[in-house]
């Protein structure tokens, strides 16, 4: 489903993630885990076509690297970050 081979990511010159290898198969749950700075927020930056890296990144079947953040959300990978004001005009109830 989800197949990551060595991916690597920069910041400034500044390597934050070296050589992920990482498979998730479908029905599967995983949990990226780590203190801060880790490299866990950098990882889906990527793979939501946020950041640049390198390697290899396929999401069922198709390389998703070098597509567009929509173009990503439109093979149903989808990142959601973490904020407390993501949908500030929406209440709890919409």
């Amino acid at each position: 489903m989800l197949e990551l081979e060595r991916i690597s990511l920069n910041y400034d010159g500044a390597e934050v993630l070296h050589d992920v290898t990482l498979n998730v198969e479908a029905q599967e749950v995983v949990a990226l885990i780590g203190p801060n700075g880790a490299g866990k927020t950098s990882l889906l930056r990527g793979l939501s076509g946020l950041h640049p890296y390198s390697g290899k990144a396929r999401f069922l079947g198709k390389s998703i690297i070098g597509l567009a953040p929509e173009r990503i959300v439109e093979q149903r990978l989808i990142h959601c970050p973490q904020s407390a004001q993501l949908f500030p005009e929406m209440s709890v109830e919409d």
